[in-house]
C-alpha cells in the first residue's frame, strides 16, 4: 500500500463506531515515528474487525487524512503501535451499564468514568511490547456488545520479516538442542517405549512435526543406507564364474561332487560366492519400527478417542481430528507397503545406535522426531508454538539463543542445561531470571568457552551492589591464567535519531540508547574480584556490548557507538535476524584474539600486574648452551654444573641467570631440542683440566655454571632442522613459551605479537615458520619475518610487508598492527 506523507502533530480519531447504545472512539498518531526512520513494517496491511449487532464506523485513512467509512473485516493501513498511547472514549447513549474490558489488567484499568454524570468512560492506554492481535470489548450491561480485533504493530522491527524470523530461529536452535540433549543421554536405546507422555501430548506432538517426520522417511527411501552381503549358492560347475577359498574349503569337505577324469578331480557343482547389496540392514530394521510404532500409536489414539476418553463431553467427536489421524496411518502405510521397507526384517534388540543416525541424510531427522514422540515434550515455552507477543522478552530470549547458534557453527557443544529433564518430559530453562548455561569448546586448541544466559553477580561477590547482565560469554585462553568475560546485553530498545533530536546532531543515524552503553560502563567497572595474590580488586570484564534490534550493519559501522568497541571495548551492536555479521565478527575476533589483544582492546583489568611485567625482550638472562657428547648431558645433569669455553660468551658481560641445554639432532636424534634448563647458583672461570667429572687435559679457560637445580621444561623446544653454533641468549619468557627452535630469535614484542596473532589463525604448526637466515643459529641471529600458507610476512623498519609468492600484497605500518591487530591478521588471512 503507498500513501501520502503521514500529519505529524496532534492525534486524530483513528477508529469511531457508532450504535444505538453508544459511540465508542480511540484516538492517537496515525503513525509511529520509528516506522520511516528505520524503514519497517511499510508496505504492508494490518486486519481490524468489528463485531456488533448494529453499528456505523469509520477508520482513518492516512491517504486521504480522514475518516472513511468502515466496510467489514479489512485489510487496512498500520494504525495501532507498541509503546504509542491512545486515548479511548467511550459515551453513553441511554442509562445501560457501560464496561470497558480487556484481557490485559493494566489496560483494563486505565479506562473508567469521568465526571459526576457517569456517562462517559475515558482513559489512555499502551500496549507496551505486545504485539499481534489484541481484542477490545466494550460490555453493556454485562455481556459483550462491540468486540474491536486489531493488530498491534512493532515500532522497532519488521513485523513480517524480523518478527516470525525470531520465532524460527528460536524454535530451530531448540530444536537441535532437544536433539544434542537426547543425543548426548540415549547414546544406548532400548525398544521398550517410555511411559508418561499422554496420548494428548502425543498427538498436540506428531501434528507438529509428521509433516517434517514424512518428508525425512521420504528422503531414507530415496537414499537409502544398504550393505554389500555373501550369497552363497551350490552351483554346476560351468556356472560358477569364480572361484575362491571358500569354493576348494567346501569341495574338500564335499569331495563325491567331485569326478576323476584323466588323473584330473572334475567337480560336478561346488559352492558359488558373490556379494550382492541388501537394504535389510539394521538401520532399515530401525527405521520399519518406528514407523510401525508410529501406526501403532495412532492407532491407539483413535480407539481412546472413540471412546470418548480424550475430549471434552461437551465437545463431541470432531470428525476433522479421525480424518487427520487415518491420513497420518495411511501415508505411513504406503511408506512401508511401497518401498524396499516391506521386505526388511524385524529388529529385536538395540545395543547402540550406529553413526548413521547421527550424520546420514533423512535417517538422522527420522530418529529425532522418533525421539521427541518417543519421550514427550512438556515445554513450559512451548517449543512447537512459541507465541510470545512482549517482544522485549522475546528478543532477550532470541539474542542468547542466535548468540549460541553462531558459536555451534565453530566450536563444540560440550554441555547445556537449557533443555531439561522434569518427571514427565523436557523443560527449557530459557526464562528471566532463571540461569542457563552453554559450554563449548575449540576443536583446534581445546580452549573452553561458556555463554551464560542471567547470570547473577550478587553484592557479597562484588564490593557494591548486585549486577545481572543478560549474556555473558567467559573464556580461557592458552598462555594465561585469567578468566575472560565479555557481556552481550540485549535491549529491545533503539533511538531512531529524528531528524532535529539531540540524537540525531550527535550521531546521524539510529543506535543505542546513550542510557544503554552507561549501563555497559556500569558492568564493567561493578563487576570484579579480589585477587587473592595482591589484595587488589581487579576488573573481571573485558568488554561490554548492547545488542540491539537494527537491521542496516553497513550504515551503522559509521556510528560512535561501534567505533568505541575499538577504543574501549563498550559499544553497540545491531542484532537481528538478518544482520547477525558484526556480531559474529566480533565473536570470532574475541574467542581467536590472543590474551594480549584481550588486555590491549580495553582498559584495566583482571590479571593487568602480570601483563604489565609480562617480557623485557631486551633481557640476556638464558644462556643456550650445546653440548660435545651425550655423556656431557649426563655428567652436566647428575653433577648440577655447566660448563662452556669462556670464548664463546666472554662478550656478553656474563650475566645469565639461567642455563638451557641444547641437545643436537646430530647427537640425538629424537630427544634433540631444548628440554633442560636451571637457576645459575654462581658461576666462576676455571682451566678445562680443571673440571674433573669429564677429564681433558686441556688449558683452555671454561666458564663453569652451578645450578640450583635442572628442571624439564613443560614442552620441549624442538629444533627440526635448526641448530645452535656455539651458544645464543634469550629471556626466560621465549623460553617457556616457545615451540620451536627459531621463536628464541624474536628480539621484539612487536615480532612476538605478530608471532602470536599469526599462529593461533593455524591449525598446526606446519603450516607456521619462523623465517630465520640461516639454519645454524647464534646469537646474532634475527628473524626476518614469518612464513604461513605460502605468504611470507616480513618486519622491517616500523613496518610489515606481505608477499604472495614473489608479489607484495600489502604493507601495514607497525602502528596500525598495535592499533587494531584482529583487523590485521583478517586482513592478512584474506590473502
Amino acid at each position: 500500500m503507498k500513501m501520502a506523507l503521514l500529519p505529524t502533530g496532534f492525534d486524530v480519531d483513528l477508529l469511531y463506531i457508532s450504535t444505538p447504545e453508544l459511540d465508542f472512539s480511540i484516538k492517537g498518531k496515525p503513525y509511529h515515528p520509528n516506522v520511516k526512520a528505520l524503514n519497517i513494517n511499510t508496505g504492508v496491511t494490518a486486519n481490524i474487525l468489528i463485531r456488533c449487532k448494529e453499528y456505523i464506523a469509520e477508520i482513518y485513512s492516512p491517504v486521504e487524512q480522514k475518516l472513511v467509512p468502515y466496510t467489514g473485516l479489512c485489510k487496512w493501513y498500520p494504525l495501532f503501535f507498541e509503546q504509542q498511547n491512545y486515548e479511548v472514549v467511550i459515551e453513553k447513549k441511554g442509562e445501560s451499564d457501560i464496561l470497558f474490558w480487556h484481557e490485559n489488567v493494566n489496560i483494563r484499568n486505565k479506562v473508567k468514568y469521568v465526571g459526576h454524570s457517569k456517562r462517559v468512560l475515558s482513559g489512555v492506554i499502551n500496549f507496551g511490547n505486545d504485539i499481534g492481535f489484541t481484542q477490545i470489548v466494550v460490555k453493556v450491561n454485562g455481556r459483550d456488545y462491540i468486540t474491536v480485533t486489531l493488530e498491534v504493530f512493532p515500532s522497532k522491527i519488521d513485523y513480517q520479516k524480523d518478527y516470525y524470523a525470531l520465532l524460527k530461529d528460536i524454535n530451530d536452535e531448540l530444536y537441535n538442542l532437544v536433539f544434542d540433549f537426547y543425543k548426548k543421554t540415549y547414546s544406548h536405546a532400548g525398544l521398550k517405549e517410555t511411559k508418561g507422555n499422554s496420548m494428548t501430548e502425543f498427538f498436540a506432538i506428531i501434528n507438529q512435526v509428521f509433516n517434517k517426520l514424512d518428508s525425512a522417511i521420504g528422503m531414507v527411501l530415496r537414499i537409502p543406507h544398504h550393505a554389500l552381503v555373501k550369497e552363497k549358492n551350490i552351483m554346476p560347475q560351468q556356472k560358477i564364474r569364480c572361484i575362491n577359498g571358500d569354493t576348494i574349503k567346501w569341495l574338500n569337505k564335499h569331495a563325491h561332487y567331485a569326478n576323476k577324469v584323466n588323473g584330473l578331480y572334475i567337480p560336478k557343482k561346488a559352492l558359488a560366492i558373490k556379494s550382492v547389496v541388501t537394504y535389510d540392514t539394521f538401520e532399515n530394521r530401525f527405521i520399519k519400527y518406528i514407523i510401525c510404532t508410529v501406526i501403532n500409536k495412532l492407532n491407539e489414539i483413535k480407539k481412546v478417542y472413540l471412546t470418548g476418553t480424550m475430549m471434552d463431553e461437551e465437545q463431541g467427536k470432531d470428525i476433522a481430528v479421525i480424518l487427520r489421524i487415518d491420513e497420518m496411518i495411511n501415508k505411513l502405510k504406503k511408506r512401508i507397503e511401497s518401498s524396499f521397507l516391506k521386505d526388511v526384517g524385524d529388529i529385536h534388540t538395540i545395543n547402540s545406535l550406529s553413526l548413521v543416525f547421527q550424520m546420514a541424510i533423512g535417517y538422522k531427522d527420522v530418529y529425532k522426531y522418533y525421539i521427541m514422540l518417543l519421550k514427550g515434550l512438556m515445554m513450559k515455552e512451548d517449543i512447537f508454538k512459541i507465541s510470545i507477543k512482549d517482544l522485549a522478552v522475546l528478543y532477550e530470549n532470541w539474542c542468547f539463543i542466535k548468540l549460541n547458534s553462531l558459536l555451534r557453527k565453530r566450536y563444540n557443544l560440550v554441555r547445556q542445561d537449557v533443555i531439561k529433564f522434569a518427571n514427565n518430559g523436557l523443560v527449557i530453562s530459557l526464562k528471566k531470571g532463571v540461569r542457563s548455561t552453554v559450554e563449548y569448546q575449540n576443536p583446534r586448541n581445546g580452549e573452553k568457552y561458556a555463554l551464560v544466559y542471567n547470570k547473577f553477580y550478587k553484592s557479597g561477590d562484588t564490593p557494591t551492589v548486585s549486577q545481572r547482565p543478560d549474556n555473558v560469554l567467559s573464556l580461557e585462553k592458552k598462555g594465561s591464567n585469567i578468566i575472560y568475560h565479555y557481556i552481550f546485553d540485549a535491549k529491545y530498545r533503539i533511538n531512531p535519531a529524528l531528524e532535529g533530536s539531540d540524537y540525531h546532531k550527535k550521531y546521524l543515524i539510529p543506535g543505542p540508547e546513550e542510557e544503554d552503553i552507561n549501563v555497559m560502563h556500569r558492568y564493567r567497572d561493578a563487576i570484579v574480584y579480589e585477587n587473592k595474590n595482591n589484595r587488589h580488586f581487579e576488573r573481571m570484564v573485558f568488554g561490554a556490548f548492547v545488542l540491539f534490534p537494527y537491521n542496516d550493519e553497513k550504515r551503522y559501522i559509521n556510528h560512535h557507538f561501534y567505533k568505541s568497541i575499538d577504543k574501549v571495548n563498550v559499544g553497540g551492536l545491531p542484532f537481528l535476524p538478518g544482520s547477525t555479521r558484526l556480531v559474529e565478527q566480533l565473536l570470532q575476533d574475541i574467542i581467536e584474539g590472543t590474551p594480549q589483544s584481550a588486555f590491549e582492546g580495553t582498559v584495566i583489568q583482571s590479571g593487568i600486574y602480570e601483563y604489565l611485567d609480562y617480557v623485557n625482550f631486551d633481557s640476556r638472562e638464558v644462556l643456550i648452551g650445546g653440548l660435545s657428547s651425550v655423556e656431557q648431558l649426563e655428567v652436566n645433569l647428575k653433577h648440577k654444573f655447566y660448563h662452556i669455553p669462556y670464548e664463546n660468551i666472554k662478550a656478553s658481560g656474563i650475566q645469565f641467570k639461567y642455563v638451557a641445554i641444547f641437545q643436537s639432532k646430530k647427537k640425538f636424534k629424537e630427544e634433540a631440542g631444548i628440554r633442560y634448563y636451571g637457576k645459575v647458583k654462581n658461576w666462576k672461570i676455571v682451566k678445562r683440566k680443571e673440571i674433573k667429572e669429564i677429564p681433558k687435559n686441556s688449558e683452555e679457560l671454561y666458564v663453569r655454571f652451578e645450578i640450583e637445580e635442572w628442571q624439564e621444561l613443560k614442552n620441549k623446544i624442538s629444533c627440526k632442522e635448526f641448530g645452535v653454533t656455539k651458544c645464543m641468549y634469550t629471556n626466560m619468557f621465549l623460553l617457556e613459551n616457545a615451540t620451536y627452535l627459531p621463536e628464541l630469535c624474536i628480539k621484539s614484542k612487536d615480532e612476538y605479537r605478530l608471532y602470536l596473532e599469526l599462529k593461533r589463525i593455524c591449525s598446526t604448526n606446519a603450516e607456521f615458520h619462523v623465517d630465520v637466515p640461516d639454519k645454524n643459529i647464534k646469537d646474532s641471529t634475527s628473524i626476518r619475518g614469518f612464513e604461513i600458507d605460502g605468504l611470507r610476512i616480513f618486519i622491517d623498519n616500523g613496518r610489515i610487508t606481505v608477499y604472495k609468492g614473489d608479489k607484495l600484497v600489502d604493507v601495514i605500518s607497525s602502528e596500525e598492527f598495535e592499533k587494531k591487530p584482529l583487523t590485521i591478521i583478517r586482513r592478512i588471512r584474506s590473502y
